[in-house]
């Protein structure tokens, strides 16, 4: 399956990459610079590399991955997800696009949930999104370090 990751240079889309290279999928990280996509796609390569795994991973612009994808992760922080999805909007064709996209605040030691006026990121990813994409809302309890085990 081929899989982008948008916002695939932070912590979630690491422990997602690192699972989902492993079974031979194809992964396209994305983010807005290029060259840091790239970057972080070569330091998973070399990090699987270790582990005897040959992994097809790429990086490029989100705009590109997004294109290249018949999956779509959005692992953008909550507060640009949106207009990062709304930029690109023209990429996306009847992909599946699951959002992990949570918006919460820190009060203390505690997180608190902070939903956006929609009731929720996904909802408000759903109001950017071409119609014919299925959107789906899913990872939110799932910690990025556990994933990168």
């Amino acid at each position: 399956m081929k899989i982008a990751l948008l916002g695939g240079t932070g912590d979630i889309a690491e422990g997602l990459v690192l699972r989902w290279s492993k079974v031979g999928h194809e992964i396209f990280i994305g983010s807005r610079s290029d060259e840091k996509a790239k970057g972080i796609a070569a330091e998973y390569i070399e990090t699987l590399s270790k582990l005897g795994i040959s992994p097809k991973i790429q990086g490029m612009p989100n705009a590109d991955a997004a294109r290249a994808a018949e999956v779509i992760i959005i692992s953008i922080p909550p507060e640009y997800a949106a207009s990062t999805v709304a930029q690109i909007r023209n990429s996306f064709t009847n992909q599946i696009v699951v959002t992990p996209v949570v918006s919460m605040v820190k009060k203390g030691k505690a997180f608190m949930y902070s939903p956006p006026a929609q009731g929720s990121c996904a909802l408000e990813i759903k109001e950017v999104v071409p119609e014919g994409v299925k959107l789906v809302s899913a990872y939110h309890n799932l910690p990025a370090k556990e994933l990168s085990k």
